[in-house]
């Protein structure tokens, strides 16, 4: 075999076919080689003098065009600014690609991917029952944000669901509030492996039988105006003082709701996007998160770190918790 197919294999540039990309790959392996960062570098100028720098490719990946809503889930919109935006700072092109569309379906994305020379992927949020994706992995490096069930176990970065749901429970009990009931979409639960329930169950632990109430999980495929009605029934019915949800307009289908003692029902917003000055709830630092995954990447490609790893690592990125006048204190703190 020729040095030169050696070489464009290792670095995973140029038409090599897959079996002696990966028959090179393993030999390498074998023998221990390890790709030199410092090396990388230097050969990242281009020819000429020019003084530029060939920049690579990486692509972020979501499961949901903007013609079929992208645009009204604001974690998305905010994880492609941060991945993108952190991608430049590390030398790389960022493309944004949607799986959904037909022109990515099948084998086309892996003939896409190809002609571009990509070979580290971010895949954000995929949404269980939605297309996915199906690559040769041992051609790629791989991060993901959250599916946790959607896609072979990568590298994963993701929100503490389970921590900013016991900040935000913590929060409300010392702010005065006592029967406090989580709303989350069962969809959720099932995909992150029931997080905020768990969470729920841990704090309830320490407080009186009385004061705990049971989570009520929200149906996928119903209407917001649906959802308040359901929530309503539950917060009389379960005779509630404030609810903590996974919904950024839990604020909104709260709002017509007294408690016994005839005070508005309180709210928090678990994992907000955006800020915004009157909800009180947690921070989920999303734009860290994307940072974060971007920094993984680059990691797995300087290392040259390809395919589905053994033992995958999980990232948590905690939230911080914002005061706001949909929780205000029922008693002086």
């Amino acid at each position: 075999m020729h040095f030169a197919t050696v070489s464009r294999a290792l670095r995973g540039v140029g038409e090599v076919a897959p079996a002696t990309r990966l028959r090179v790959q393993a030999a390498a392996a074998r023998l221990g080689y390890v790709r030199d960062p410092a090396f990388l570098a230097l050969c990242g100028r281009k020819p000429g003098g020019a003084g530029g720098v060939r920049r690579q490719r990486i692509a972020l990946l979501f499961n949901r065009a903007p013609e079929n809503g992208f645009a009204g889930y604001h974690h998305y919109r905010a994880m492609e600014r941060s991945v993108s935006a952190r991608a430049i700072e590390l030398g790389y092109d960022c493309e944004v690609l949607f799986v959904d569309r037909d022109e990515y379906r099948g084998r086309l994305l892996h003939r896409y991917l190809q002609s571009r020379s990509i070979r580290g992927l971010v895949f954000a949020a995929f949404e269980p029952g939605r297309p996915t994706v199906e690559l040769p992995w041992d051609e790629y490096c791989a991060v993901k944000f959250d599916s946790h069930r959607v896609l072979p176990e990568f590298t994963l970065v993701s929100v503490d669901q389970f921590h900013y749901t016991r900040l935000a429970f913590r929060r409300m009990r010392e702010l005065g509030y006592r029967r406090i009931g989580l709303a989350v979409a069962r969809r959720d639960e099932v995909v992150l492996d029931g997080p905020h329930t768990a969470a729920l169950l841990l704090e309830q632990a320490g407080i009186a039988d009385e004061d705990r109430v049971a989570p009520f999980l929200i149906e996928s495929g119903i209407g917001l105006r649906a959802v308040g009605r359901a929530i309503g029934e539950w917060v009389r019915g379960e005779r509630i003082d404030a609810v903590i949800s996974n919904l950024t307009q839990v604020w909104w289908l709260v709002r017509p709701y007294k408690t016994d003692g005839g005070r508005p029902v309180a709210s928090a917003a678990l994992c907000m996007v955006r800020r915004v000055p009157h909800v009180a709830g947690i921070d989920g630092n999303i734009g860290l998160v994307g940072t974060h995954a971007a920094d993984l990447l680059a990691g797995l490609l300087q290392a040259g770190r390809s395919g589905v790893p053994l033992a995958a690592t999980r990232t948590y990125i905690r939230g911080t918790w914002r005061d706001g006048a949909t929780a205000p204190p029922v008693r002086p703190r």
